[in-house]
């Protein structure tokens, strides 16, 4: 584990950030040919300002030393294309490339996300191009046949029976590094194909489970900020019985996201997702780390920023306008390729 590394990041928060995949999106005149009208306007809006606000988020790291790169944007236009024996209605674009992308000690994962998010992989194949001879590639299978039903009803408890596990499925926000410990969530992100795979990928971690309500995706649910501070979506108490290491952390609990989803329990006009997002945004803990001493945030909540700056820590705001639309944050859009930081045990 003291062998230097070129590809891989060992947790979020510690050492400098080296090289990054930031998401990319196409541009508004993708839906030119929509029938003119508010729908056009907005959704033209809305995809315009997320592009601008991604090319933002790799300037930022740019200007910071970090080596950037960008998927190929595969679709101009919207049409039906062929995956996984199917045929999918406008494949999205990679602007989350972090959902299947997965580095550590000198081995890069690139897996199977979605039939509609099945061009991902090859979307940054000029990045596996220039991997060096001696980092692991490994890529999932997709599978041969997509088939919407099945995927659909894999949730508990059928998710471990057969049929359940005959791919390998394997999201790359479901599991959460921090140093000799991996945390991750179980079904429908990692199944137990999955989760074998990364276990003997990584043999010298322990991978420890978080169950609910910890689900799919801890990215923007639990964010080590600097060892001694999280912060968790979660309340600190149900934190620390499932992670009794972390009972003397500082545990910073925000419920802003849990709030905002209850509030969508009645799904909004287009237009609201517009207003909400450019004006109400609640904090996203899908925060990156550029350095140890140097965050990147998407808004200036004065909570957040509070604790930053007790802690140390400076920041610089990467505005994502439209993360609640796509249910996105910043470090859904960054995926990590490597960090300078150290294989360690935070939590003994």
């Amino acid at each position: 584990m003291s062998t230097p590394h070129t590809v891989g990041a060992f947790t979020s928060f510690a050492g400098d950030l080296r090289s990054v995949i930031v998401g990319d999106m196409v541009t508004a005149e993708y839906w030119s040919e929509l029938p003119e009208g508010t729908n056009k306007a907005l959704t033209q809006r809305i995809i315009q300002e997320t592009k601008e606000d991604l090319d933002g988020l790799a300037q930022t790291y740019e200007s910071h030393g970090v080596t950037v790169h960008r998927p190929v944007i595969a679709h101009h236009r919207p049409g039906i294309h062929t995956a996984c024996g199917t045929q999918v209605i406008n494949p999205m674009p990679n602007y989350m490339p972090h959902d299947h992308v997965f580095c550590m000690d000198n081995t890069f994962v690139n897996t199977f996300f979605h039939a509609n998010r099945h061009h991902d992989r090859h979307s940054i194949q000029h990045v596996v191009d220039q991997l060096a001879p001696e980092v692991r590639y490994v890529e999932t299978p997709a599978p041969e046949s997509w088939d919407n039903e099945y995927y659909d009803a894999l949730y508990p408890p059928d998710w471990d029976q057969p049929p359940g596990n005959r791919d390998t499925i394997i999201h790359g926000p479901a599991l959460y590094p921090c140093g000799r410990h991996i945390f991750h969530t179980g079904t429908p992100c990692v199944n137990a194909n999955g989760l074998a795979l990364m276990m003997s990928l990584f043999p010298d971690h322990e991978f420890i489970e978080l169950s609910p309500p910890f689900k799919n995706h801890l990215d923007a649910q639990i964010r080590v900020l600097k060892p001694g501070l999280v912060l968790s979506a979660i309340t600190p108490d149900l934190l620390k019985q499932q992670v009794p290491q972390m009972r003397n952390w500082q545990i910073v609990h925000d419920d802003s996201n849990a709030r905002l989803r209850q509030s969508f329990s009645t799904p909004p006009q287009l237009d609201s997702w517009v207003d909400l997002d450019t004006e109400d945004s609640s904090v996203s803990l899908g925060v990156v780390n550029i350095r140890p001493d140097l965050v990147a945030i998407a808004k200036e909540v004065p909570s957040l920023c509070h604790t930053l700056e007790a802690a140390g820590i400076d920041w610089v705001v990467c505005p994502l306008r439209h993360r609640h639309f796509w249910n996105c944050s910043l470090s859904c859009a960054t995926a990590i390729i490597h960090r300078e930081d150290q294989f360690e045990d935070y939590l003994s």
